[in-house]
């Protein structure tokens, strides 16, 4: 993401004024007194203009997308802030799939037939043997309903391989498909329910294709799941997921060859999956519910009051998701990138900022829905947390670090941040040696004197601030200025009895608020 600095001009007590009124103030102090109020919803309601049911929804990007339902079609090009309904002529009901690869190219699919546009909706055209539940497109050309291929926009649908008939020592069954997801022209998989033809039981099923759908197999869902599969969602030919009957979710990473079952954090029925990478996704129905690990963790979101029943979910990337439903709900995703973690409780104070920071990748879940926020940063750490807040350059020159060889994970970090955050001895960078306040607080103001945010003070100033400070003996001497400045523009403060405690160490949550709070005051 860009970012551009504010335009704060060096000078003395203006700056300092301006500062010492933000909330900068956090933290390395500790908590409760930061108290904030708990997130409300990341999703908020759209005016949809309709009471009909909606039943799908697709986007082409952040701003174009479409929404479909009972005989309705909606458009927005604003990312949902306006919805119009799109006139088609044609008498479209049950309208439950939908497809787009641009914003002219989009596809509506229903139980009595659908349409396309290539001209973002201006005009539809009506194609009777378009039927089903789902569609998919992977360009505009190439497109699938079930086992009906199109090869030209989904102007004409051939019938092509039927899906092969189950029996058991119940029955014989027939496959009704509910979703069909293809990661590319080969690669294709769908899901639906196995239904007894004497119309006894219900079973759940999966498909796959390797030739594009001239011929399907079935594959077996994992031992757990029942019921049918409602939705289904692949990122790439082997990471996928599956989502139906009273919670259930089932996961394949080899392309479907296994699928396992994952806990979810509902028991009733999920509709709708879409994931925007192998780690994190969400899944919709009665409730809402994320994960950031691939499902190894769903945690559920709030919702806003009175949602009754989501019917589709799409997301275009980690920040930019709607949800459609019953009475012509329409949701938007507006909070971080969809991290949900289950650690912290007892850090009300910081989840905002955690979340918030999370979401955009600065700071990272330790796995397990885990954020782990009592936990230690080390020096690496809050090197890769400077280059992605801050957006550092490397060097012309790179730093040579014992410790940090190219191979390092932090590597590129701590090359942008070596300027900031000098070795510790010799050329030792101290890659895993826990980060204290007294490091923390020079690195940050050295960054912003660079950027010309604030100025570091003269020496006589700085040992009259530090006077007032009981443990100002401790601090490095060759550090006493930038810590003075710290202090100054409350950038890190002091504790209650106005100790600095130079070398306390810096945990996951106080680094959260006040990266969190910088980026807020001075990045745009």
């Amino acid at each position: 993401m860009k970012r551009s600095l504010v335009g704060v001009s060096k000078g003395g007590s203006a700056i300092a004024a301006v500062l010492m009124g933000i909330c900068l103030a956090i933290a390395f102090s500790v908590g409760p007194t930061l108290a904030a109020a708990l997130p409300t919803s990341p999703w908020t309601v759209q005016t949809s203009g309709t009471t009909s049911d909606l039943y799908a929804v697709a986007f082409a990007d952040e701003e174009c997308g479409w929404a479909a339902g009972d005989g309705v079609i909606l458009a927005t090009t604003d990312g949902g802030q306006t919805w119009t309904q799109q006139a088609t002529g044609l008498g479209l009901t049950d309208l439950s799939g939908l497809s787009c690869t641009d914003r002219q190219h989009c596809w509506v699919i229903g139980y009595y037939g659908g349409a396309f546009t290539t001209d973002g909706g201006k005009t539809w055209t009506a194609v009777e043997e378009m039927l089903g539940e789902s569609v998919c497109f992977i360009d505009n050309q190439r497109g699938w309903t079930g086992y009906r291929p199109s090869v030209d926009g989904g102007k004409t649908w051939v019938l092509s391989g039927e899906f092969p008939e189950f029996s058991d020592s119940t029955g014989d069954y027939w496959a009704l498909i509910s979703a069909v997801s293809f990661a590319d022209a080969d690669h294709g998989w769908a899901c639906g329910s196995w239904h007894r033809v004497d119309g006894g039981a219900i079973k759940p099923a999966l498909f796959f294709t390797t030739d594009g759908g001239r011929t399907w197999e079935s594959q077996s869902a994992p031992a757990g799941v029942y019921g049918e599969f409602n939705g289904m969602d692949f990122v790439d030919s082997t990471h996928g997921w599956a989502v139906g009957y009273s919670g259930s979710i089932a996961a394949t990473n080899d392309g479907g060859a296994t699928w396992v079952r994952q806990d979810s954090a509902t028991g009733d029925s999920l509709n709708s999956v879409s994931f925007v990478d192998v780690n994190q996704g969400w899944a919709v129905g009665w409730s809402i519910e994320a994960t950031t690990d691939g499902g190894q963790t769903w945690v559920a979101q709030e919702a806003p009051d009175g949602l009754e029943t989501l019917k589709d979910v799409c997301f275009v990337d980690v920040s930019h998701g709607w949800a459609v439903g019953t009475g012509g709900i329409i949701l938007c995703y507006t909070g971080s990138a969809g991290p949900v973690f289950t650690d912290l409780k007892g850090y009300d104070w910081a989840r905002t900022a955690i979340e918030s920071l999370a979401g955009q990748e600065i700071l990272r879940g330790m796995g397990g829905g885990r954020f782990d926020p009592g936990g230690v940063l080390t020096r690496d750490q809050v090197a890769a947390l400077l280059q992605r807040v801050f957006q550092l350059p490397q060097p012309a020159q790179p730093v040579s670090y014992s410790d940090v060889p190219v191979s390092h994970w932090a590597y590129s970090y701590v090359q942008a941040s070596s300027t900031y955050i000098p070795p510790l001895a010799g050329n030792t960078f101290g890659a895993g040696v826990a980060c204290d306040r007294e490091d923390a607080a020079t690195a940050l103001v050295r960054v912003l004197d660079e950027q010309g945010l604030l100025e570091i003070v003269p020496p006589g100033e700085a040992d009259t601030i530090l006077a007032g400070v009981p443990d100002a003996g401790e601090i490095t001497p060759a550090l006493r200025q930038l810590i003075a400045t710290s202090i100054k523009y409350l950038i890190v403060r002091g504790m209650e009895d106005g100790s600095f405690v130079p070398a306390g160490l810096l945990t996951r949550a106080q680094a959260a608020v006040l990266l969190d709070r910088v980026q807020t005051t001075f990045l745009q």
